[in-house]
């Protein structure tokens, strides 16, 4: 971010000394304005693992020693759920897949978001209904008031299920990992996560 800041910075300044300052103050906008949009195009969505000896869960990119959970896949989400988001999440999803195959558990840790649109909440609902068919579920930990307020205005709540909300992301994954523990049968997820999901663009409700 510092990079992208000190180059909008020199654009600026070099457009306000050859063309004036009003035009360099629209470019500002204009660049900014990209940049947002790009951004929120691409949100920050990472695999997560428990560091050795602590309920901490970190960026497996980041800390090579964390640990993940067979049949279990812990995502971070950050920033704002809209459709876009949602986009880029499956595909994450498809890209993590093998890390936990077969997999039985996704667990969301909801604890960087900070807003969710009317196109998130639909895409999440269809994300979800997709999930349940594959016989895997869904979890969200560290949810946000706000959060759980819009899941329950449009009772995407009750389709994940009252019981798949978590405090703590440490509580979710000990609570899966006894789920997988007990008798239960064999998950279908042995495809890829997407394989067959509908390329058709949704429009929100």
């Amino acid at each position: 971010n510092g990079h992208v800041d000190l180059s909008l910075s020199m654009v600026v300044l070099v457009a306000s000394l050859l063309l004036g300052p009003d035009v360099g103050a629209a470019m500002a906008v204009l660049i900014s304005l990209v940049i947002v949009v790009y951004r929120s195009s691409r949100p920050h969505i990472v695999l997560l693992g428990r560091i050795p000896g602590t309920s901490l869960y970190r960026d497996v990119n980041l800390f090579a020693d964390a640990v993940t959970s067979p049949g279990t896949l812990v995502v971070g989400l950050e920033g704002i759920l809209s459709f876009y988001t949602i986009s880029h999440l499956r595909n994450k999803l498809s890209e993590w897949e093998d890390r936990a195959r077969p997999i039985r558990t996704i667990i969301f840790d909801a604890s960087g978001v900070n807003n969710i649109d009317s196109s998130g909440l639909y895409m999440m609902e269809e994300l979800v209904s997709y999930f349940h068919k594959k016989t895997v579920t869904v979890v969200f930990s560290e949810s946000r008031g706000f959060l759980r307020d819009a899941f329950s205005r449009s009772s995407l709540d009750r389709k994940i299920g009252l019981e798949n909300f978590f405090l703590s992301t440490s509580e979710a994954v000990e609570r899966a990992s006894a789920t997988r523990t007990e008798p239960d049968s064999e998950p279908s997820m042995h495809a890829s996560v997407f394989d067959d999901a509908e390329n058709t663009a949704h429009k929100p409700k």
